[in-house]
């Protein structure tokens, strides 16, 4: 049983079989992805991330689901969930920082 199947339980005891919405779009009852009403999506994880399973399902179901856009998966080796935020310094954060910039600044491609 990996980690973060322990540790959902304790996080979130109202789904403890892990579809709470926000961390499992893919689950049963989540709104569709064809309505997502972006044209872009930028899923980024990491190597030891609790979470990156769920971050990889996410980006190959957006093309399944029928969502029309553009979607990027940025996955960081050797580091954990949010390395970015509590270690600045660190080269790889500082890579990920300006990963997130570049798509945010990058053009938007035009609505279909």
């Amino acid at each position: 049983m990996a980690s973060a199947d322990r540790l959902w339980p304790f996080l979130c005891p109202s789904h403890p079989d892990h579809d709470d919405q926000p961390l499992n779009p893919v689950a049963a009852d989540a709104p569709s992805l064809v309505d997502l009403e972006c044209s872009r999506v930028l899923v980024c994880v990491a190597e030891n991330d609790l979470l990156k399973e769920r971050g990889w399902l996410y980006y190959q179901e957006l093309g399944r689901r029928g969502w029309i856009g553009v979607v990027e998966i940025q996955e960081t080796q050797g580091e954990d969930h949010g390395f970015h935020l509590y270690a600045l310094g660190n080269e790889k954060a500082q890579d990920m920082i300006k990963r997130l910039a570049a798509f945010f600044n990058r053009e938007m491609p035009p609505l279909l």
